[in-house]
This record gives C-alpha cells, sequence and structure tokens, in this order.
C-alpha cells in the first residue's frame, strides 16, 4: 500500500479553487436550464416548509471562498427562533447565492454584507442582505437587461413563481452609503 502525501497549503488552494469554479459553472447551467423552463412555461417547483436558518447556513458555507477571494466580510445575524418559508429548497438556496455574490462582487476589498432575518406582516418572512457598495448593487433594477444581470433577473422570477419578491434600495447618506436587497415569502403554513 502506498501511502498518499498530504496535501500542501498551495495544493489546497489550488483544489478550493478548482472546487469553487466548478461549483460555479454547475449553478450557471442550472441557471440556464431555469430561464428555459420559465420561458417554456414548463418550471415546477417543489414547494415545502424550509428552514431559513439551515439554508442560509448551506450559503454561509458555500459563500465563505468567494468572500475570502474577494477580501470582503459576510456576516449572518442567525433567526432568534426557528423560521420556516414555504419554498423551493434548491431554488431557495441559489437566489440567496446569487445576491450574495452579487452584493460582494461590488462591496470590494472593504465591503461588507450583513445578512439578516425578519418577520413581516400578512404570513411574510423577509432576508436582508446589507452591503456598503456605495449603493452599486442597486443599479441592476434600472438596468434589468444587462448581461451581467441575467443571474438575478432568473432570481427574481423564481421568487415570483414561489410567492415571493426580491428588492432592492440605496441609502442616499454619502457619509455611510450602503444597498440592501431583500428577499421577501411567504411563511410555511401562508402560501398562497
Amino acid at each position: 500500500d502506498a501511502e498518499v502525501p498530504t496535501a500542501t497549503a498551495s495544493q489546497k488552494s489550488s483544489l478550493a479553487q478548482i472546487q469553487q469554479a466548478g461549483w460555479g459553472l454547475l449553478a450557471m447551467i442550472d441557471e440556464i436550464l431555469d430561464a428555459a423552463l420559465i420561458e417554456s412555461g414548463k418550471l415546477h417547483l417543489e414547494i415545502e416548509p424550509v428552514s431559513l436558518e439551515e439554508v442560509l447556513r448551506d450559503c454561509d458555507m458555500l459563500v465563505e471562498p468567494l468572500a475570502r477571494q474577494s477580501s470582503a466580510h459576510v456576516h449572518f445575524a442567525w433567526p432568534e427562533q426557528p423560521l420556516f418559508v414555504a419554498a423551493d429548497r434548491t431554488r431557495l438556496r441559489r437566489i440567496i447565492m446569487t445576491i450574495l455574490s452579487h452584493a460582494l462582487s461590488h462591496s470590494g476589498a472593504a465591503g461588507a454584507v450583513q445578512v439578516s432575518c425578519q418577520h413581516r406582516t400578512k404570513g411574510r418572512l423577509r432576508v436582508h442582505f446589507q452591503d456598503t457598495s456605495h449603493g452599486k448593487s442597486a443599479a441592476w433594477l434600472a438596468h434589468p437587461h444587462a448581461v451581467a444581470h441575467i443571474k438575478l433577473i432568473v432570481s427574481q422570477q423564481l421568487a415570483g413563481y414561489m410567492g415571493g419578491v426580491i428588492a432592492t434600495e440605496s441609502t442616499a447618506n454619502m457619509a455611510s452609503p450602503a444597498s440592501t436587497f431583500w428577499l421577501e415569502l411567504n411563511a410555511a403554513g401562508h402560501a398562497k
């Protein structure tokens, strides 16, 4: 039996980059397939009660290499109580990752993204993604046909199919500029 050598730090870093690129390509293929299904009217979703915390913890693990690569920071404020939304788990994870990736890509090295959840009225839950990108990430709503924003457009459509909405707002305060994306969905048991 030959002993398998331990990977060096450089090799581990390269493997992590390859894995991240592979996941990115898979996500892109899934998004193209979803866009085609939406266009053809054949999209099928598995709507079920989904724990927001579980999905956000998955996304925390997945986004960590991207945050490290961009030298930005992501902070999750975990819900104090279990929060469940009526959603397709796989698509919800993809939507959250798309928003996080977009916010990180515009936050830059000094940027930070704060993720938090809150109850809304009438059986709705909202996930907030606040970044310090000086309002740049909010620009995608003003230019909905830009190729760079296709992922966000597909995410917005997927959220709509789940009875949800994605929106964004920017603060005009130049001393502390920020953009906030939010994803709002029906709480489990309140799906229409």
